[in-house]
């Protein structure tokens, strides 16, 4: 759990004597009246092995993250959460327990022993649209079911849950998990039926209306050629008014182009508004990298249309990809080649997801890349090179952002998008504060743990990096000489500055050379090994370094740091004081 303990939070309330015991607490807290009936106790209640106070409050901050976890699912309507097995488990049993529903019907009406759904047409068969696939599984849910065709593993898992009535009822009204739920049985029906039985009859009529106008010389055949090489907007307006059912034809036949240059509605376009299961949309350099390979396959392939791609299409591509050189003599890297086919496989999924195509061409295509050179965190040795070469520096953040990185462990990004404002003071210690209140807009943090404040290292400001901060004008940028790249991040100029500097410092160090050490990554490591040698709490160590943490996310507040980071870090050696 991250640590998130701010005082505002009132962690004291939680945190009582036990009764009759001498230097004994527990962790006690209320479930808010309105959710008692949602998450089915009264009190949450802990026994904390801690003896004295301090301790017991330190103790109790992954309770209090637990429990405020849950009072934000159960005021969303997501309680009780549903792991993703459990859903796909449902998923399955909802597709068997329809498809035997649905044989046994078409048996007794057809009269066929071999009726399955798999040799007879969808449209005989299929739901009709979503509403009547929320009816099926709402059915489903609350039974009576045939999972007889089940196997053990997963029968075991799905009994436990539909013949549990409150399992079932908590389900129902977890928001979250039955959207997640109708997408996987979606799938599921789709990938036999490949769309709804609505959409196949209006197809069915469409193509009736259209041969109807073409019979009665409503519709010239040129006109139908070119809809099927790619509509331009100035088809004739005479041809879609025939019926407005043609419109929905002539949609389903125009090109899903990746790239547009005449509009800004391609798919790239729509993918990037979408913020998807993070709720992050992507930044400007993921929207620019995505067009640039995607340039690539269509310049391969010979058009632009993510309709008309086909399996060994993709196959064919990956394999040119593998033998490209990308300089005389070295070949593309297999993870930048397994990097394309990600990107293929996203906008395919977004196309799936926003129901544009049925099925996505890239879905079933493996590509493994070779393992990576594992990032080593710099030893202390080489970082006393680095950091004495950084003081020789007269520009700013060649100056100082060796020395933050190196005593916070943070990515590179977060020192150098930084604002004035952004070094203050929280009690007793002078914190990095890593958020996006003032950086520049488009700007993002990887994730809710990075939103954090980092107590400064006592060595760091010996070093006079406070005198630094104070020179500057209090709402200007903490490194003001640092541009942005074209994507408007510092990281990315600082990066092409700074790397080649440490490199040039293998003449004195030859280890600085290795391939296995980033210049300015590697500080993250060397943090964690120190945080290791320590033994610290592992919340600790990644409430510092900024990992993903479960919970309602780090607020890092004055008794976090005063308490629990600010010691920490200050156990931490500086490179200076080893031998």
């Amino acid at each position: 759990m991250a640590v998130n303990a701010p005082r505002s939070c009132g962690i004291d309330r939680y945190v009582r004597p036990v009764s009759g015991k001498r230097d004994r607490w527990w962790f006690r807290r209320r479930v808010p009246l309105d959710l008692i009936d949602i998450i089915g106790c009264v009190e949450w209640r802990h026994w904390l092995k801690a003896r004295s106070e301090g301790e017991a409050r330190r103790e109790a901050i992954p309770y209090l993250e637990e429990t405020d976890h849950a009072i934000k699912l159960a005021r969303a309507g997501n309680w009780p959460p549903i792991d993703d097995d459990e859903i796909q488990a449902l998923a399955m049993g909802w597709w068997t327990d329809f498809r035997e529903a649905c044989s046994s019907q078409l048996r007794l009406r057809t009269g066929r022993a071999d009726a399955w759904l798999n040799n007879i047409d969808p449209v005989e068969w299929a739901l009709a649209n979503e509403r009547e696939l929320e009816r099926s599984v709402d059915r489903y849910l609350t039974g009576p079911r045939n999972l007889e065709w089940i196997m053990s593993p997963e029968l075991e898992m799905l009994t436990g849950i539909v013949d549990d009535p409150k399992r079932v009822a908590g389900l129902r009204r977890n928001k979250e998990a039955m959207r997640q739920l109708l997408s996987d049985c979606r799938l599921h029906h789709h990938a036999l039926a490949k769309t709804w039985a609505d959409v196949w009859r209006e197809r069915d009529r469409a193509t009736e209306r259209v041969s109807e106008a073409m019979h009665m010389g409503a519709l010239e055949s040129r006109e139908i050629e070119r809809l099927l090489d790619g509509p331009s907007p100035s088809t004739s307006s005479r041809a879609k008014d025939i019926d407005p059912i043609f419109t929905a034809v002539e949609s389903s036949l125009r090109p899903l182009r990746f790239n547009d240059p005449d509009g800004d509605d391609d798919l790239i376009a729509q993918w990037a508004r979408w913020p998807g299961k993070r709720g992050k949309t992507p930044g400007a350099k993921t929207i620019y990298e995505a067009r640039r390979m995607m340039r690539k396959l269509t310049a391969f392939v010979g058009f632009d249309d993510l309709r008309r791609l086909a399996r060994k299409q993709i196959e064919d591509w990956i394999e040119l990809l593998v033998k490209t050189e990308v300089r005389p003599g070295e070949k593309m890297a297999s993870t930048t080649v397994q990097q394309h086919l990600i990107q293929l496989r996203a906008l395919g999924n977004f196309a799936v997801y926003k129901q544009i195509i049925d099925a996505n061409p890239a879905e079933k295509i493996v590509f493994s890349a070779r393992p990576k050179t594992k990032v080593r965190g710099l030893t202390d040795a080489e970082a006393r090179v680095v950091l004495e070469a950084a003081r020789q520096q007269t520009v700013d953040y060649k100056r100082w952002l060796p020395w933050l990185c190196c005593f916070t462990g943070c990515r590179l990004d977060e020192p150098a998008g930084a604002a004035v404002v952004d070094i203050e003071k929280v009690g007793r210690y002078w914190v990095l504060n890593v958020r996006l209140d003032h950086r520049h807009e488009g700007a993002s943090i990887k994730n809710e743990s990075s939103v954090r404040r980092v107590p400064l290292h006592p060595k760091l400001i010996e070093e006079g990096f406070l005198d630094y901060v104070r020179s500057l004008p209090r709402t200007g940028s903490l490194f003001p000489s640092l541009r942005p790249d074209k994507f408007g991040s510092k990281a990315g100029n600082a990066t092409k500055r700074i790397g080649p500097i440490v490199r040039r410092l293998a003449a004195i160090m030859p280890s600085l050379a290795d391939k296995s050490l980033s210049p300015n990554h590697s500080w993250r490591h060397r943090l964690h090994n120190e945080c290791r040698r320590l033994r610290m709490r592992e919340d600790v160590e990644d409430a510092l370094i900024g990992h993903a943490q479960e919970g309602s996310g780090p607020g890092y507040g004055e008794y976090a740091v005063n308490d629990v980071l600010g010691p920490a870090i200050e156990q931490t050696r500086s490179p200076f004081d080893v031998g």
